[in-house]
């Protein structure tokens, strides 16, 4: 049997993750609009993009700043 995949959310929620990320937020020069799916930020966004995906919430110490609330 296949293993199944994590749930995500419903259509409870919006796509956007609703905060903003300064490069100097994560120690570097520069972000780049598709680079955020480049695996050098494997391990400082794509846990921010998953935990949003999986729970609709940010970490509590995510990088950046909210720029409008959820929920």
């Amino acid at each position: 049997m296949t293993p199944s995949a994590p749930k995500l959310r419903g259509n409870d929620y919006s796509t956007t993750i609703p905060g903003r990320i300064a490069p100097s937020d994560i120690a570097v020069p520069e972000i780049g609009h598709f680079a955020f799916f480049h695996a050098r930020f494997e391990q400082t966004l794509w846990p921010l993009a998953a935990a949003w995906l999986l729970s609709g919430q940010l970490p509590k110490d995510a990088p950046g700043r909210i720029v409008f609330p959820t929920g």
